[in-house]
């Protein structure tokens, strides 16, 4: 767990802004190969048993909608075939210039809303009280937050934590 969340993180604020300003169509490709069992944990396949990772199916999937909020398209794949048969398909349109340009980019606010909004029980609304003059870094060390109960402020620094 600790080896995908670092790798998310530096993804994040390290490799991602430098391909972003490197290509004009940057894009991620992902193998998804997890299960999702009943509480929404994501289970990663070891040999022929299945791991759970003790990360939420929610908060990965916001962590791809926040990347592609910055402006980076996300591809997700389910095996490494299937990844290979989508680079070699696609070298064809970059080589060319014919893959479409991202064009929907989000100010880092939204990326905020983003990332705020995938801790269950918090909503747009709730999310944008929470924010009001603040950013994700401020709520961490924040005691209370109009807006949000004690408990949601905590959700929100146990989910957001590794992010900041």
């Amino acid at each position: 767990m600790k080896e995908l969340v670092i790798q998310m993180e530096e993804l994040r604020y390290d490799i991602l802004p430098r391909l972003i300003s490197y290509t004009d169509n940057p894009i991620l490709l992902v193998e998804e190969d997890f299960q999702i069992g009943d509480a929404g944990y994501l289970f990663r396949k070891e040999g022929s048993m299945y791991k759970e990772t003790e990360l939420h199916s929610r908060s990965y999937y916001g962590f791809l909608e926040t990347v592609r909020m910055m402006g980076v398209d996300v591809v997700c794949t389910r095996s490494l075939d299937q990844s290979i048969w989508y680079m070699i398909s696609l070298d064809g349109y970059l080589s060319k210039k014919h893959y479409p340009k991202h064009l929907k980019t989000f100010k880092p606010q939204q990326q905020a809303m983003g990332m705020i909004c995938c801790v269950p029980g918090v909503g747009i609304k709730r999310a944008e009280k929470a924010l009001d003059g603040r950013s994700v870094r401020d709520l961490l060390i924040a005691s209370e937050v109009n807006g949000l109960t004690a408990k949601q402020l905590q959700k929100i620094k146990k989910v957001l934590t590794w992010k900041c």
